[in-house]
């Protein structure tokens, strides 16, 4: 296949396949290679030799090295995708079987090493100059150094007109002693990088490098997804003109709270379903997308505030029920008792959207379970009363918007992600601008002047113009 499709790729001629550790099938060469397709394939020929036919084994392993002397070694028996009693070989054969987990390649155990390299997908550095390539960010006195690639500009240009994945870029850090705190901290960052691009970047593979730069481990990741078209960032991604855009100030500000918001409620799960929504498909798809990633973080905000403050959905419905009856009809305490008791189907084992958003909102469910402390303290607008609706008749009825009103199919799509943004960078408690979803031409921020429990309340509109050639900002 053509270079221009594979993404890693290294070559063999010493392997072997062995079945159950006891029969053996002699490789004659071999290849590793990872397609824009984001598959990672295992290609091999086989010398002609006699085999008997093998029984159902519990293990192939493959072992291999490569030309540069790594050593690999990867159960293939999941990923084999012929039936092995076939696999009897009186005559060469050529082979490609798909690798579903990490591989790892390994030259030498005994060299200590110094440095993490990571190699992403998609991300571009818009804004370099010549004598610019990268950038810094600092998290837990760590230094991650992004670089781009030196075929950078022929890579941006082959992104921007196919839509597929190429490695753009590489963060290099500093291995300290506990690699897996390490690999947690540069997973954090680009999660927050994919966030800011509203694309998924992806790390491809790594390595790991000793003291006298040579590469001593290499790891692939099996799962390279195609670019967005998501139109624009919520954040620059590189050198900008206003540093309170800049994608290094919002990865800073908001490490701390997303590795918080990680660990109590699983914030990267909605993140995924949100980036998903930017990859090309029917709008459909990409609305309830967005709808699952803003009910994901709804949800699991309502069970961890749930959790802290003990309280049970069966009271918080009865509760409901019981202010709902006295509302409109007068009974004495005993019915009321009766016809509000838990076992009666009147009550349901989940809180409404609305609920769950009223929850993150204002850490309100009712007048009696509320805890301000909970709450965001964010301000519903109208597209945030009506959400709900169009949410309900896509999910439960299969019924979208009539397309011979495409403005209001965009708007109402535009609104959605607006409505995510505005709820995870609150999570976040990001200071910075962002990018408004409804308007290319608007960044917006959350207000300085925030109440007394320190939270951000309000949202400023700030548009960027363009006058003879410079830009400026208009409050």
């Amino acid at each position: 296949m053509n270079e221009e499709y594979i993404l890693f790729s290294k070559k063999g001629n010493n392997a072997k396949i062995t079945y159950d550790n006891k029969n053996e099938i002699i490789i004659s060469s071999f290849q590793i290679v990872y397609y824009i397709s984001g598959k990672l394939y295992l290609c091999f020929k086989i010398k002609k030799q006699d085999s008997e036919n093998i029984p159902s084994p519990k293990s192939i392993i493959f072992d291999g090295e490569t030309e540069e002397g790594f050593k690999f070694n990867v159960d293939i028996l999941n990923d084999f995708n012929e039936n092995p009693f076939h696999f009897k070989f009186f005559d060469s054969a050529s082979k490609r079987i798909q690798i579903s987990k990490p591989l790892t390649l390994i030259k030498n155990n005994d060299e200590k090493t110094k440095l993490l390299r990571q190699y992403f997908t998609n991300f571009l550095f818009d804004y370099n100059t010549t004598n610019t390539n990268g950038f810094l960010i600092k998290i837990n006195s760590k230094d991650f150094k992004f670089k781009n690639v030196p075929d950078y500009k022929d890579v941006k240009e082959i992104i921007n007109i196919t839509n597929i994945p190429k490695i753009t870029g590489f963060m290099e850090s500093n291995l300290d002693d506990d690699y897996k705190e390490q690999k947690i901290i540069s997973k954090n960052i680009i999660d927050l990088l994919s966030y800011s691009q509203r694309q998924f970047i992806q790390v491809i593979y790594e390595e790991q490098i000793n003291d006298k730069n040579e590469i001593e481990k290499i790891t692939i990741y099996p799962e390279v997804l195609r670019p967005a078209r998501a139109g624009f960032t919520l954040v620059e991604s590189s050198i900008v003109y206003e540093q309170d855009q800049s994608i290094i100030k919002f990865i800073e500000e908001t490490y701390e709270k997303y590795a918080e918001w990680k660990g109590k409620i699983k914030v990267d799960y909605p993140l995924t379903y949100y980036l998903l929504a930017f990859i090309p498909k029917q709008g459909e798809v990409e609305y309830i997308l967005v709808f699952t990633a803003i009910e994901s973080l709804l949800r699991r905000y309502e069970d961890y505030f749930l959790e802290q403050k003990s309280y049970s959905i069966q009271d918080i419905k009865q509760e409901q029920f019981r202010e709902k009856i006295q509302s409109i009809l007068n009974f004495k305490k005993e019915e009321l008792d009766i016809l509000t008791n838990p076992e009666n189907k009147f009550f349901y084992p989940s809180l409404s959207f609305d609920e769950s958003l009223n929850i993150i909102y204002k850490g309100k469910i009712t007048s009696k379970y509320k805890d301000d402390s909970f709450g965001f303290n964010l301000k519903r607008d109208d597209f945030d009363c009506k959400a709900h609706s169009i949410r309900n008749n896509l999910i439960h009825r299969g019924e979208f918007h009539d397309y011979s009103d495409l403005r209001k199919v965009s708007n109402d799509m535009n609104n959605i992600v607006y409505m995510f943004d505005k709820i995870f960078l609150t999570i976040l408690n990001y200071k910075g601008y962002f990018r408004d979803y409804r308007d290319i031409e608007k960044w917006i921020k959350l207000n300085e002047n925030s109440p007394k429990n320190g939270k951000l309340n309000q949202i400023r509109d700030v548009t960027l113009v363009n006058k003879k050639g410079k830009l400026e900002w208009v409050k």
